[in-house]
């Protein structure tokens, strides 16, 4: 019951109580597969000790974190006149930022509000970066990097966060980038498992944040069904039920909330009506978060910074100049506009961090900024400039006329709900009004539709135990033509020529060069590319792996749901046969460079990226 009444609570704030959820081990608790939303037969996934799961908090009441997070609950609740026996025990409440590493827009920094607010403890916001992790790169780095320099005051003009604690984790030292050699056998995401660091290579600030959860009342962290997250908070939830501490996620990658999906989608025709109700709530949900951080930032409670040193020095040595934070300040409001220009220091910090953590320097950082900050103004500049031309520009390479906001959804900088706030703002009447022939409809249905595609992608083939970048995720008659018909038409190239862009077509030398400079691929030739490797590739099975190692590689929303959405379509996902059957594509989609050069503006692109 009062699991529920938090619930409810939470609900009644204007959030969607559907992103509240408990994760749970199949091998204790069985039972659960009775209250999913999947028949059993097709939860099957073993991620994580157990086999990792998640379920709405109500749910879980019948659970050791059900359980735990009701004792929580009562321990200051005014909703009971006698405490449980745990009241006071933790010194904080901790919300671990994971996917979503912004602070506006934030549904489960808002739920960390309120529990902070429930409990009478002060709340620490942390944030950490290891290089731990595949296809990590100075690229990918940086990024996050110049992200965590706006939180902690480096960037004149954005003050820094309040309550914010970075923990900056050293690495260990691993072999340059290098293309892996054919035939190419890349790692699946779903059985990556953390690197075993040799006796005494333990990084530094690694046993930080175990010492902050071993001091904290309870733990609240972002879910993402895909890449490490399941990891994180399969290893986070084992280890916190056992000390006694509240674990609750919080699933606020997009529009919808993940458990309100009823079944893997198979187009985006199917999913677009459904995602109506959820565009037009997303105020709502804004209203909400903005609302509870203004009301909590004249209530929070300081937690001292000396005190967190003091917790996590006592259990592991700590490299100070990367454990950085802030003390409960003046809040700052809304991200400015226009924040200057990262200065020296950010810099200076990025580049430290980067070798701090021993990232390959290849792929190199790229000229796009990251950052809460930075993604509001370039996304301002795209409202004022380029929404009102979206739909006519977007497909010319030349026109640049997207809003390169996939890079900041990616890594949660920018959450939709307030990209939907400003184009609705500009539009000036609600977006459920807007007449489809408007470009600014235009550009909402390809931010929503899409991306929630990706996401209903990722949590069903979490939940069947596959992983992003499996081929099992390709309808069969896909693969079937493509094995008749790939290799037919054109000689194989080796990987290592698409990487360094030596193809026949310049076209397609020109997507990777812009892949490899800046990390980002233009909307309509990120088909083009993905399309050419599946030309250049001998078999399904290696044209999936190449998509993904140069994909994960360079771009920088590689590894995102949104992106592998991408490259699935250029494998006959999520479209239709188009017959008759033609080399090298058989009844897939067939896309060719010779007759985009005949209907786009691409001569500039060329200029910049390629030889004519």
């Amino acid at each position: 019951m009062i699991l529920k009444r938090f619930h409810d609570s939470y609900a009644q704030e204007g959030l969607r109580p559907a992103r509240l959820l408990l994760g749970l081990s199949e091998s204790e608790h069985p039972a659960f597969h009775s209250s999913a939303n999947v028949p059993s037969e097709k939860r099957r996934g073993d991620v994580g000790a157990g086999g990792f799961r998640v379920v709405p908090l109500q749910e879980g009441a019948d659970t050791p974190q059900g359980r735990l997070w009701t004792s929580f609950l009562l321990g200051k609740s005014p909703l009971q006149s006698t405490p449980a026996a745990n009241e006071g025990s933790g010194a904080y409440v901790v919300y671990w930022m994971t996917q979503g590493r912004r602070l506006q827009h934030n549904a489960a920094l808002a739920a960390a509000m309120l529990l902070s607010k429930e409990s009478g403890k002060p709340l620490l916001v942390v944030e950490s970066l290891t290089s731990n992790y595949p296809w990590a790169s100075a690229r990918h780095h940086a990024f996050v990097a110049d992200g965590v320099a706006e939180r902690l005051g480096l960037v004149s003009g954005i003050p820094p966060a309040p309550g914010y604690l970075f923990v900056g984790i050293g690495g260990v030292r691993v072999a340059p980038h290098t293309a892996p050699t054919e035939p190419l056998a890349l790692p699946l995401l779903g059985s990556f498992v953390d690197v075993a660091f040799a006796e005494g290579s333990r990084p530094a600030n690694a046993g930080v944040l175990p010492a902050l959860f071993r001091e904290a009342a309870c733990v609240v962290s972002d879910w993402a069904p895909w890449f490490l997250f399941p990891h994180l908070a399969a290893r986070t939830h084992a280890t916190l039920t056992k000390q006694g501490k509240p674990f609750l996620l919080v699933d606020d990658c997009g529009l919808v909330p993940l458990a309100s999906h009823v079944k893997a989608e198979a187009a985006a025709r199917f999913l677009r009506p459904k995602l109506v109700p959820y565009v037009s709530d997303a105020a709502r949900e804004t209203e909400a978060t903005e609302r509870i951080a203004a009301s909590f930032s004249a209530w929070a409670k300081k937690v001292p910074h000396d005190t967190v040193l003091g917790v996590a020095s006592g259990i592991a040595p700590v490299d100070e100049s990367f454990l950085r934070g802030s003390a409960w300040r003046k809040v700052p409001g809304p991200v400015p506009s226009q924040p200057s220009q990262p200065s020296q220091e950010v810099d200076a910090f990025v580049e430290a961090l980067c070798a701090f953590a021993r990232v390959p320097r290849v792929p190199a950082r790229t000229p796009l900024r990251g950052g809460e900050g930075a993604a509001h103004t370039l996304f301002a500049a795209f409202v004022k400039k380029g929404l009102a031309r979206y739909d006519e520009d977007r497909n010319h390479p030349d026109l640049d006329g997207t809003s390169r906001m996939s890079a900041y959804l990616h890594f949660g900088m920018v959450h939709p709900r307030a990209l939907l706030a400003a184009v609705e703002k500009s539009a000036g009447q609600a977006l459920s009004t807007l007449p489809k022939e408007v470009s600014a409809a235009k550009y909402v249905d390809e931010l929503v539709t899409w991306r929630e595609l990706g996401l209903n992608m990722a949590r069903f083939a979490f939940e069947a135990g596959t992983p992003l970048g499996s081929l099992e995720l390709v309808p069969g008659w896909a693969v079937k033509t493509l094995r008749e018909h790939m290799g037919k038409k054109e000689a194989p190239l080796p990987l290592a020529d698409l990487e360094a862009a030596r193809t026949p077509d310049p076209v397609w030398n020109a997507a990777q060069r812009e892949l490899v400079a800046t990390g980002q691929l233009h909307n309509y030739m990120r088909m083009l590319w993905g399309k050419g490797i599946v030309a250049w590739s001998a078999t399904p099975e290696e044209a999936l792996a190449r998509l993904v190692h140069l994909n994960n590689a360079y771009a920088l929303d590689g590894r995102d749901p949104n992106s592998y959405t991408g490259i699935y379509w250029c494998l006959g996902k999520f479209d239709r046969p188009w017959p008759p059957a033609r080399p090298p594509f058989g009844i897939t989609r067939s896309m060719s460079t010779k007759n985009a050069r005949k209907k786009l503006a691409m001569e500039r692109y060329l200029a910049r990226h390629g030889k004519l």
